[in-house]
């Protein structure tokens, strides 16, 4: 009996010094202040999760308004966790969603750094991930944040999951915002972008608020929906009437929308699907970008280049062409290495009469000229009108490419 009563007592100092040590992994704590609140299962879940706490007053404020650096790092505590050596690292269901050849951006990063402020090993992060600007916040990351802020956080961090979006579709679902002009100009494609993604949506009135701040239930709530793709809601834009084409984002991402600045546009690029199997060697399509070999090796030893750390920076190329189809404009890169020009001799005719039509040839002359001059090192960066477009040639040297832009529209 009286053994009995003494065990019963060290129970009693034991959760009396240690009140969590006895709640079992995944049990939430009451918070006084959220029961019926609109975002309360969030909350639960965001505490079970463990990136987010409440208060020592036993009330979580839901209503608190957030900074900068308190939702970087919920966010990043949200998709990452300690391993056993004591460095945080991102959740093996996030690598998951990354291509493998680029799971090495997503590195492991100090849980604490000693002396500094608890925040910065993941505005840290945040940086090096290119989800933050050094520009945009200044030390110590303690301003209140707007909702087109966060959108811009949630934005860039998915983008690094899913390979980002097209800019000119972006536009076209931004310009549906009714408050628009008062969303900073800087942040329009990437509000834009969690309305797609589902991430961040308006207001019944059709407004966004961007200049609103956000509290720390909203933030639980967008970063629920962040994690938790079940319960976005994706904007669907219905782009009858617009030149579209659904690609391939390539490098083991899936298939993006993008639209293009005009109808002759979309041809040029649908007419360069079908001609790829046309062209010598092996090709290579990514987005509105194309690239042309001399044979599959050759264009392996590109890709591999592209993806290590320790060479994409020097710009080696292994390609003979490359096209693409920007947002108003045609840009080739063409190799001027032995025989690289010659070889796709047809591939690069096939395309410019595509663009020039009956003009094609002069503006082959005009590239053949400006190729033999960039060979002997005596290339000026050149303007010319062929067809009404402008046609802009110049070159790396250093890298043995010559570059050509040709304006997308046939009068300027």
């Amino acid at each position: 009996m009286k053994k009995g009563i003494i065990i019963c007592i060290v129970l009693s100092l034991i959760l009396a010094v240690f009140p969590q040590a006895m709640v079992a992994e995944g049990e939430t704590k009451s918070f006084s202040d959220i029961k019926g609140h609109w975002a309360e299962s969030a909350i639960q879940n965001a505490v079970k999760d463990g990136y987010v706490t409440g208060f020592p007053d036993g009330t979580f404020k839901p209503n608190k308004t957030v900074t900068a650096a308190e939702f970087v790092t919920m966010l990043l505590k949200s998709v990452t966790f300690v391993n056993e050596e004591g460095y945080r690292e991102y959740r093996p269901e996030v690598m998951a969603q990354v291509p493998e050849h680029f799971r090495d951006s997503f590195m492991w990063f100090y849980n604490t750094l000693p002396g500094k402020p608890w925040y910065q090993p993941f505005t840290d992060e945040a940086l090096r991930q290119f989800i933050i600007r050094d520009w945009e916040y200044e030390e110590p990351f303690n301003e209140v944040l707007t909702r087109e802020k966060a959108a811009s956080i949630i934005n860039r961090y998915i983008g690094k999951l899913d390979g980002g979006m097209d800019e000119n579709y972006a536009k076209e679902v931004a310009a549906t915002i009714k408050d628009q002009n008062r969303i900073t100009s800087g942040r329009q494609i990437d509000v834009a972008g969690v309305y797609i993604r589902g991430v961040m949506n308006g207001y019944t009135d059709g407004t966004f608020g961007g200049k609103r701040e956000i509290t720390r239930a909203e933030s639980i709530s967008l970063i629920e929906r962040v994690n938790r793709p079940e319960k976005r809601k994706p904007y669907k834009m219905d782009l009858s009437g617009y030149p579209y084409s659904i690609v391939p984002t390539g490098e083991g991402y899936g298939d993006r929308i993008v639209v293009f600045g005009n109808w002759e546009m979309k041809q040029v690029h649908d007419q360069l699907v079908k001609d790829m199997a046309l062209s010598p060697g092996a090709y290579e399509r990514y987005v509105t970008n194309f690239a042309f070999y001399e044979n599959e090796e050759v264009k392996q030893r590109q890709i591999n280049t592209r993806r290590q750390p320790e060479t994409w920076w020097e710009r080696k190329h292994y390609y003979d062409l490359g096209i693409a189809v920007g947002l108003n404009s045609y840009s080739l890169s063409i190799s001027s290495m032995e025989g690289r020009y010659e070889r796709q001799n047809e591939t690069l005719n096939r395309f410019l009469s595509s663009v020039f039509k009956d003009k094609a040839g002069e503006a082959r002359k005009f590239l053949d000229d400006s190729m033999a001059k960039y060979k002997a090192n005596n290339l000026k960066e050149t303007v010319k009108v062929i067809g009404g477009r402008e046609i802009i040639v110049g070159g790396y040297p250093d890298i043995s490419v010559m570059v050509v832009g040709i304006s997308g529209y046939a009068d300027r």
